[in-house]
């Protein structure tokens, strides 16, 4: 059995006593590597997948079979040596997202766009100009690349809620935001939620068994009762969808998750 078959297998048997599987995840590691140019010397002109077939173990990657398409908004993005400003421009006002080079030469977003209630208007007709289309432009080119050797995992937009937390309003001044025009972030969580599930019925069609939620789940800012509320039936919808075309959902996590994964597998 080769890693791809053996990768399918082993997800699809998991609580099987057959040992632990060990897939590395190297893309953060590659991709900063690779552009820092800091790669091993041997492994310096490697992609991932000669990495990982040297180091004898499956190559995973994953692939954005999608794009972003802005509609009306006007998206404007301005970088500097040590800064990166990007802005978000509608007929309701304009959204601006700030972000500084770290010591460790990677981008440190500073200021989330969404910061104050007004704001939240303005993202409200973000979200509604905003469309995913779907793009499978290198897919081939990536299967190609791992053939046996791996998987190439399809990769979602985050859930709704975790995305506009994430990648809008932050964890910090984002709650308290939250709690002053709840029904506001609702109404806008609940418009990018069909717009997420709309894409997920075409990316069930397309090749591979894995497709995985890059949603940063941590309890820390989660609790269950925020899951039951406006995750779970997210990502029991998307479930279904996949599982119908025999595919496996993947939700990733960034911190400690004992108390969400009850709820995570109920969905």
């Amino acid at each position: 059995m080769d890693h791809r078959d053996y990768i399918s297998h082993r997800f699809r048997t998991a609580g099987s006593d057959t040992g632990v599987l060990f897939l590395p995840n190297l893309t953060l590691w590659y991709g900063w590597h690779k552009e820092h140019d800091t790669l091993p010397a041997a492994w310096r002109d490697w992609s991932l997948p000669q990495i990982a077939r040297g180091l004898g173990v499956p190559a995973w990657l994953t692939a954005r079979p999608y794009r972003v398409d802005w509609g009306g908004v006007e998206v404007q993005k301005v970088e500097t040596a040590n800064e990166r400003v990007i802005q978000y421009r509608t007929p309701a006002g304009v959204l601006a997202e700030r972000w500084t080079l770290g010591p460790d030469g990677d981008w440190w977003e500073t200021e989330y766009p969404v910061k104050t209630p007004g704001d939240l208007r303005v993202l409200l007709d973000v979200a509604a100009a905003r469309q995913y289309v779907v793009n499978t432009a290198g897919l081939e080119r990536l299967r190609g690349e791992i053939g046996d050797d791996g998987v190439v995992a399809l990769e979602l937009p985050r859930r709704p809620f975790s995305q506009v937390f994430l990648e809008w309003l932050g964890w910090g001044d984002g709650l308290l935001l939250f709690f002053d025009a709840q029904a506001l972030v609702e109404q806008i969580v609940a418009l990018l939620e069909q717009q997420v599930q709309s894409l997920v019925k075409q990316i069930a069609t397309l090749p591979g068994p894995i497709v995985i939620s890059p949603d940063n789940l941590d309890a820390q800012f989660i609790s269950p009762a925020f899951f039951k509320r406006y995750l779970a039936a997210s990502y029991r919808g998307t479930a279904d969808l996949l599982h119908a075309h025999d595919k496996m959902l993947l939700a990733g996590t960034g911190g400690p998750i004992r108390k969400l994964l009850a709820p995570l597998a109920a969905a």
